[in-house]
């Protein structure tokens, strides 16, 4: 797998045995259509895997990145990946299952610019995860809450605080882009050319 754009544009990241990663087609479509968000964002990465999103995200200049992800062999990778490639960014690396993560985060009131969630597909997580931001509301106030899931997954089209604004089928999976209800960023992000 390479990194799509940005600082590290070009360089090679392995993939951990049994992990699946996000395709470089849905990765990039992720990147430009959130190009105007990503550039100092507060960015939580949830069943983060390989990294992939995490490592998109630090090379277009997000200003910090968790990853979360329950599997020690997974956060490993994302460590050593990280001292290599990045070594003098913000990354937390977590070993947590996600909606632990989530709940503990909402106690402490902890917000993030921007959600990542791509689970395994057919376990119904993606509904599970925008359940438990509907209860522990850690989106800041311009925030986004990006989604990847399989076609016949279910998710939400309605949701209390979030407003889905982007549906993009790419192959057999679905890229979600909810907003924040009250952001301000609706206007500016209408502008924001999706990838073909």
């Amino acid at each position: 797998m390479r990194i799509t754009g940005g600082a590290h544009k070009g360089r090679e990241i392995e993939c951990p045995a049994g992990v699946r990663p996000v395709s470089t087609r849905v990765r990039k479509a992720y990147t430009d259509v959130l190009a105007a968000v990503i550039p100092g964002a507060r960015i939580l990465d949830l069943f983060a895997g390989a990294g992939m999103l995490s490592f998109e995200s630090l090379s277009l200049g997000a200003a910090e990145v968790t990853c979360v992800d329950r599997h020690p062999p997974c956060t490993a990778h994302i460590r050593r990946v990280a001292g290599r490639l990045a070594p003098r960014a913000r990354i937390e690396i977590v070993t947590q299952d996600s909606m632990e993560a989530l709940r503990r985060w909402g106690r402490r009131k902890r917000e993030f610019d921007l959600i990542l969630a791509d689970p395994p597909y057919s376990q119904g997580l993606v509904k599970k995860t925008l359940h438990t931001l509907r209860e522990y509301d850690i989106v800041a106030p311009s925030g986004f809450v990006v989604c990847f899931c399989h076609l016949k997954d279910e998710y939400p089209e309605a949701h209390t605080t979030l407003k889905l604004r982007l549906k993009k089928k790419y192959g057999q999976t679905l890229l979600l882009v909810y907003e924040k209800k009250e952001s301000g960023a609706g206007q500016a992000f209408q502008f924001v050319k999706e990838s073909k």
